[in-house]
């Protein structure tokens, strides 16, 4: 496909005027194909040189790529702190129901519950974040090895919208978790994406203990920069309902790290307003960072 930005160059035309008469039409047409062919192989001109994303497929690039998640991070507390990628605005508001933001009016009270988690057990602290690294980026052959797998599929629509899936492969089963049919971007490849609900459910493995990490989330936007070898500074982030929080994630996490462990006054980790209608606080922001790389075109 061509760039809509492709012509023959003004300073030229007056010069191709004077040669038409003593050039046969099959050679001028041959010539002109030559010029168009060899525009699009540098990339359409200086609009369209390098695109990625959004923008490549007018531009005679794919028209539909894939991404694997290659880490999937909770950011720490000195990076969240510092400024650093560590989530999205979720509600539009600093400092709702109490709770202070990141810098950068980021929601993610995800942060600061796994950090506590080594208060509990100092002693044999509950490293939440190497559990999911040996749980979804080990070796296929590995006899502990869950062998999940996530992937963002992104198809263009036009040059300021595409499609956007979150896909999950596990046990060679492959199923669509979300879909966004109109998520934005623009020419520089950065792109967003609203899904109404996606549930994460991720193996945590420590030795031969193995566990489920649950996010249930909803109100969930995916955000990132395509590039050529994969997607840059992306983030998945959602909300955490207070009941869903509580049954799928504290309790069988932590009641089994500490039993003695009592959590009568929760109201410190909820920070969003998941009905702003009833004005109760029972929303867990949750942000999670990921890198991303680019899949050959015949895996898509």
């Amino acid at each position: 496909m061509l760039c809509p930005s492709v012509r023959p160059e003004p300073s030229r035309l007056p010069r191709a005027r004077r040669a038409a008469a003593a050039t046969p039409t099959w050679l001028l047409r041959t010539i002109t194909l030559l010029a168009l062919a060899t525009a699009m192989l540098a990339g359409c001109g200086d609009e369209c040189r390098g695109s990625v994303g959004l923008n490549a497929s007018r531009c005679g690039g794919v028209v539909r790529a894939r991404y694997r998640l290659t880490t999937l991070h909770i950011p720490t507390q000195a990076q969240a702190e510092a400024g650093e990628l560590a989530g999205v605005d979720l509600d539009g508001v600093d400092g709702a129901c109490g709770v202070p933001d990141y810098p950068g009016s980021v929601d993610n009270t995800l942060v600061g519950l796994v950090s506590a988690f080594y208060m509990l057990a100092p002693n044999d602290p509950l490293d939440v974040q190497a559990q999911l690294d040996e749980g979804l980026f080990c070796t296929a052959t590995e006899p502990d090895c869950a062998g999940v797998v996530l992937d963002v599929r992104v198809t263009p629509l036009t040059g300021r919208s595409a499609r956007v899936e979150l896909i999950v492969t596990e046990g060679g089963a492959q199923r669509v978790l979300a879909t966004d049919e109109d998520a934005s971007g623009d020419r520089d490849g950065r792109l967003t994406a609203h899904f109404d609900a996606v549930a994460l459910e991720l193996p945590m493995v420590d030795g031969e203990d193995q566990r489920v990490f649950s996010l249930p989330l909803t109100g969930v936007v995916l955000t990132g920069t395509l590039e050529l070898e994969g997607i840059r500074d992306l983030v998945l982030a959602g909300v955490v309902h207070r009941d869903a929080l509580v049954s799928e994630f504290i309790l069988p996490l932590i009641t089994p790290l500490d039993p003695s462990a009592l959590f009568d006054d929760l109201d410190g980790l909820f920070d969003v307003m998941t009905n702003p209608e009833s004005a109760t606080c029972d929303g867990f922001s949750v942000g999670l960072t990921a890198t991303a790389t680019a899949l050959p075109a015949h895996l898509f």
